[in-house]
């Protein structure tokens, strides 16, 4: 489960937090990757901050896919409501690897938190055949 960088500057700003954030949340994927076992299937999920960008880039040089975004691409997992209306975009993910083959995902809409909750069903893949 991973909580990377929100697009957010030292500072607070939004804007210049968008351009200058992507790195850093790669290398904290990145130093999060090195953990894990290569022998055991991987599945990692939660609060990316991001819908594309250089972590799920990472990942997906790494072989992993994201579950959410094969059922639901662009299905928002967060909303913010400012004055303008609210903004949405998907920033949770479900990363998994070739071990893992996903049966279903979706997004529970409803719940205060500013993330919506999401929900997989993901098996073995060997156990798929």
């Amino acid at each position: 489960n991973v909580h990377l960088r929100p697009q957010l500057s030292d500072a607070g700003s939004v804007v210049s937090g968008y351009f200058t954030t992507d790195a850093i949340r790669e290398s904290q994927i990145r130093r999060y990757i090195e953990r894990l076992d290569d022998d055991l299937p991987t599945l990692i999920v939660g609060d990316f901050n991001e819908s594309s960008g250089d972590a799920i880039e990472f990942l997906a040089g790494r072989g992993l896919r994201s579950a959410l975004g094969e059922f639901h691409p662009g299905e928002p997992t967060w909303r913010w409501t400012t004055s303008m209306g609210q903004v949405t975009s998907q920033l949770d993910h479900l990363a998994y690897d070739r071990r893992l083959l996903p049966l279903d995902t979706w997004v529970i809409h409803g719940g205060r938190s500013d993330h919506l909750p999401v929900v997989g069903i993901l098996v073995l893949a060997s156990e798929s055949s």
